[in-house]
């Protein structure tokens, strides 16, 4: 008998010169016991790394995981720096710009200027960067709108985050996403009362094409969020001081304070909607702009049917079933006007029904969707997968009853 089968190795070792099996241990673990797993040894250093970089948030006080990057012409960004073979030192192998390699998701909250992370240091573009999330958070009444850094005014946003493949967003303007040019996926959340102003029969066109019109041509995929039609769970609100003369449009009053709700169009102080948006006229002409605008091919809109059953739209004689169809004709007539007379002439016929598809789904569906992603990801990240974050996770909850969502599991 050998005496390695007398004295078998101790598990830890083992278990130390096993990497998966360290790396799924870590996929467990929060980045306050990442950073304490990072200093164990090289094997945990290498296991932890992947999963404390995946997935930030960028945003008022939350640190400043940047710091170190460098330009490429100093440092390549996209592989590991070999090792030095003339030295033993480990951190040859390691530098920032390869550790930011390891970031795929990323949540973009409103900041100051002095905030950004672009402005305190040179960072290259995130090549490996698959999800952001534009959450519109943090804004608050101390903070001046020439100071805010959020959207098409953060540098960070379109200079490092512009090659992640899907976006999800709050808002119809496009304007953030017009640099980045590998986006394949957008998520837009938006409730009734962020369209386009429409009153007394009145509606501006105009708005809708300059804010979809921003929309990169890679896209080909569009999610389309109905939520919080009642506006109840105002996660981008921020109180300010009555004496700051605000008018009457997009606040909601108290004693001394007034509470602002950014991107709202219809709310006012007498509350959600007052001034309801037209679903027979905005909606047909949003689909006829996305069909002759861009380069869509899959459309899916979740929580329409709650939303309209809700009566947040201005009362009109179309019907549920008649609007669908509504916005699938006039996204097919967008796609087809941009169709030039060539093309005609070479496929004679063109069905766009066949290219584009097309599809509503309910809010128990896209609230199932979360919470798979949370069973079988990282703590997290379902929530920058979907869109779904703590603020406004109870909306969700509320609107899916436990055993509507039971019976759902049932079925699938």
């Amino acid at each position: 008998m050998s005496s390695r089968e007398i004295n078998p190795a101790p598990a830890s070792s083992l278990l130390g010169s096993t990497s998966d099996i360290i790396s799924h241990i870590c996929s467990y673990l929060p980045p306050s016991s990442l950073y304490s797993t990072l200093q164990v040894s090289k094997s945990f250093f290498h296991a932890s790394v992947p999963h404390l970089y995946h997935s930030i948030h960028v945003g008022r006080n939350s640190g400043n995981i940047f710091i170190g990057s460098k330009r490429s012409d100093n440092l390549s960004f996209d592989t590991i720096p070999h090792r030095n073979t003339d030295s033993t030192s480990f951190f040859d192998e390691i530098n920032k710009n390869s550790l930011l390699k390891h970031i795929k998701r990323i949540e973009v909250s409103i900041h100051l200027i002095n905030e950004c992370p672009f402005v305190k240091q040179f960072i290259e573009p995130l090549s490996n960067l698959e999800i952001v999330h534009l959450s519109r958070k943090g804004q608050d009444g101390n903070m001046e709108n020439n100071t805010i850094c959020f959207n098409e005014k953060c540098q960070f946003i379109t200079k490092v985050c512009n090659r992640a493949s899907k976006v999800i967003i709050r808002q119809l303007d496009m304007k953030p996403l017009k640099s980045f040019s590998k986006l394949q996926e957008v998520t837009i959340k938006i409730r009734p009362c962020e369209l386009p102003w429409y009153r007394d029969d009145k509606f501006s066109e105009e708005l809708f094409l300059n804010e979809l019109n921003n929309l990169p041509g890679s896209v080909k995929k569009l999610d389309l969020v109905w939520w919080d039609e009642s506006h109840k769970y105002i996660e981008e609100a921020y109180e300010v001081p009555r004496s700051h003369g605000w008018d009457n449009l997009n606040r909601i009053s108290s004693k001394n304070v007034m509470r602002l709700i950014r991107g709202c169009t219809y709310c006012d102080q007498e509350g959600c909607v007052r001034y309801r948006p037209h679903v027979g006229v905005q909606l047909p002409y949003m689909f006829k702009i996305l069909g002759s605008k861009t380069n869509i091919e899959q459309i899916r809109i979740w929580n329409f049917e709650y939303t309209v059953k809700r009566s947040q739209w201005m009362k009109s004689a179309i019907q549920y079933e008649d609007l669908k169809e509504l916005m699938i004709n006039s996204f097919n007539q967008g796609r087809e006007s941009r169709i030039s007379k060539s093309d005609l002439e070479s496929s004679q016929s063109v069905n766009t029904a066949e290219t584009t598809k097309i599809t509503f789904h309910s809010g128990l569906e896209y609230y199932h969707t979360f919470l798979s992603s949370l069973e079988g990801g990282r703590s997290g990240e379902g929530s920058i997968q979907v869109g779904i974050s703590k603020d406004d996770l109870e909306y969700w909850r509320r609107e899916v009853p436990p055993e509507e969502f039971a019976n759902l599991r049932i079925r699938k």
